[in-house]
């Protein structure tokens, strides 16, 4: 599957060329999986997708196009990050560009979250992941590794088998269902900082193909334009997540909250934000 850079970008150029990825050339560099264009079109033509439109690609994380090529091969990803560097967002984007409905969860400390229950009067409760597990769609488990271990047994047998047995009966996945896990650890190796998060057993490490999601500081630069001292704030703003990180020091500084400031057009609360000692020099 997987193949040396030359070979990738002739993948690529001949997935643009037949126009099955409206994206441009410049994301070449960022794509990493070897998947023939013959292999996708038909994975594609099978989910009823003659071409996947690609939402505002210089909007989207270096890791779009990478994450979209699996998702839409039917590989499970796990893409793990500090907090807010956009993996709802990108799933959200990727289930556009595959015209797949959206569905989502956060962490799942009961199983009956998942898989859902019967009321009182026999009626079966409906989840999110039933719905996108029969119908299909795209699923995003959120804090994955922050869920009842019982739950990601769960996860790991619908995915290994194709079905599942939900309290109504068995259900077998439809063949659009896409999942992609997320969360603030790569599953083994927890951090300082995550005190509620866990290491994932071996069984759930094999059913994903897992991705660091780091910090994309060019596109944090392009949402810094076009606003009065924008990238003044920018350049400081990535001085004190520079210090955070030497100093390990407990803040964020997350794509998410530079997209807060620049939307509410606020930039001196990130003044107010992660002003304290370290930072003084940084914003005088």
């Amino acid at each position: 599957m997987f193949t040396n850079k030359n070979k990738i970008k002739e993948i690529v150029s001949e997935i643009i060329d037949e126009k099955i990825l409206g994206v441009s050339k410049d994301i070449i560099e960022h794509i990493e999986t070897g998947i023939s264009s013959k292999e996708l079109k038909q994975t594609l033509e099978s989910m009823n997708i003659r071409q996947i439109e690609v939402p505002g690609i210089k909007k989207q994380h270096f890791l779009f196009e990478k994450v979209l090529k699996l998702i839409a091969k039917d590989f499970n990803v796990y893409l793990y990050s500090m907090p807010g560097t956009g993996k709802t967002y990108m799933a959200q984007e990727i289930a556009k560009a595959l015209k797949l409905d959206f569905y989502f969860s956060g962490a799942i400390l009961e199983p009956y979250k998942l898989i859902g229950f019967k009321s009182a009067k026999g009626d079966y409760i409906e989840t999110d992941f039933y719905k996108c597990f029969k119908n299909g769609g795209l699923f995003l488990f959120d804090e994955m590794d922050a869920s009842n271990p019982e739950a990601l047994i769960i996860i790991n047998a619908a995915l290994a088998n194709k079905f599942l047995d939900f309290p109504n009966g068995r259900v077998f996945a439809h063949e659009k269902f896409r999942l992609i896990g997320a969360g603030n650890t790569n599953g083994i190796d927890i951090g300082t900082g995550y005190t509620a998060r866990q290491q994932l057993d071996i069984a759930t490490l094999d059913r994903f193909i897992f991705l660091e999601m780091p910090y994309d500081e060019k596109l944090e630069e392009r949402f810094s334009r076009g606003y009065i001292n924008g990238k003044y704030y920018f350049d400081r703003f990535l001085m004190a997540r520079r210090i955070v990180f030497n100093e390990k020091l407990p803040l964020i500084c997350s794509t998410r909250s530079l997209i807060l400031f620049k939307i509410s057009s606020k930039w001196l609360y990130m003044k107010r934000s992660i002003w304290n000692d370290y930072f003084k020099e940084c914003f005088t």
